[in-house]
């Protein structure tokens, strides 16, 4: 009997012990369960570390490629490729509230001639004031007082003794400047040639002139040069007041001062050309040309410059040294222009 009892008590024993285990195991899955499903959550959340982009939504933001800067600048729509705020090469992208100031480009090709010969170098004018008088004189002569900028020139005198000198002073605004002018009897080139000086700051260099006799016309003319101011007055000269003085004789003039409406440039140096006529405020670019060819046509070689153009539309530019280099012994082959259909005067020679 009490073996019999031990058997049953073992057997129930082993019972409890089974079920328990079960019981544990039952336990275990369900927490295993818990656990496999909050990492499947957080899979769906971040996955090899990379959040995908949210759903759409009414709060979600909207998703933001990282290889585009916030900053960078919109497309043109027409043509993708070309940014719509990019300045194309060789303009100025207009300020905002102001007009046009866009560079005036240049053209890739120019028709280019050397300017042609003397101009009649007389001192005839339909309103020549009364004796003695200097005044200034465009060549050929204009019908009135008006000096044009950039046009070939020189002093005309009537009235005073060639046996002594003649003091020409020059007002510009509070500006004053003084030149001796020497008279002569060598009689003038009828077609100035020989009596050219290459200075267009005459007048206001303080170097003296020399003036000879203008034959049939009882006058004397100074040699000529083209007008050119120094940039202290040329970019507020608007009429010059010229005071001649000889002794007990003296004259006084006063003579407007305008530019040519037409667009043009000049060689006034060995460096410097005068360019004019394009409108006040643009950036006019200036190029280098070369022949084609042994005919008129250059085609362009490089941008060398730009220039702003002032209050009167008139400025020099300086050719920079490594023009100079580049055009070496070879100057008729080259020439430097601003956008110009036909360039006079553009050679280096």
């Amino acid at each position: 009997m009490r073996r019999g009892s031990t058997s049953i008590l073992v057997a129930l024993g082993l019972l409890l012990v089974t079920v328990g285990l079960l019981l544990v195991t039952y336990s275990d899955g369900e927490n295993h369960g818990e656990r496999d499903g909050e990492s499947h959550s957080e899979g769906a959340i971040q996955k090899d570390g990379v959040r995908p982009p949210l759903t759409a939504g009414p709060s979600a933001p909207a998703a933001r490629d990282p290889r585009v800067s916030p900053t960078a600048p919109s497309t043109n729509s027409a043509n993708p490729s070309v940014t719509a705020s990019a300045t194309m090469p060789g303009r100025t992208p207009s300020p905002s509230g102001s007009g046009s100031t866009a560079d005036i480009l240049l053209a890739q090709q120019i028709v280019a001639t050397q300017t042609g010969g003397g101009v009649d170098g007389n001192c005839i004018r339909n309103d020549t004031p009364a004796s003695p008088t200097a005044y200034i004189s465009n060549f050929p002569p204009n019908e009135g007082p008006k000096i044009e900028l950039a046009r070939s020139v020189g002093v005309c005198l009537r009235g005073f003794d060639p046996a002594a000198p003649v003091w020409l002073t020059v007002d510009v605004g509070r500006r004053s400047y003084q030149t001796e002018i020497r008279l002569t009897n060598d009689e003038a080139e009828s077609e100035f040639g020989f009596d050219f000086i290459d200075r267009p700051e005459a007048l206001f260099d303080g170097v003296p002139l020399t003036a000879f006799r203008v034959s049939g016309e009882g006058a004397h003319r100074t040699t000529i040069w083209d007008f050119v101011p120094p940039s202290e007055v040329r970019d507020t000269i608007v009429s010059v007041v010229l005071t001649a003085s000889q002794g007990e004789l003296s004259s006084q003039v006063v003579q407007p001062v305008n530019i040519q409406e037409e667009p043009g440039q000049l060689k006034i140096g060995p460096r410097e050309f005068a360019v004019w006529g394009f409108p006040v405020g643009r950036r006019v670019e200036i190029g280098l040309y070369r022949g084609i060819d042994r005919s008129d046509a250059f085609s362009l070689v490089r941008r060398v410059g730009v220039v702003t153009m002032p209050a009167l539309a008139i400025t020099v530019f300086i050719v920079p040294e490594d023009v100079i280099r580049e055009v070496g012994g070879n100057p008729n082959d080259y020439c430097l222009s601003a956008p110009l259909e036909m360039a006079t005067d553009c050679f280096f020679s």
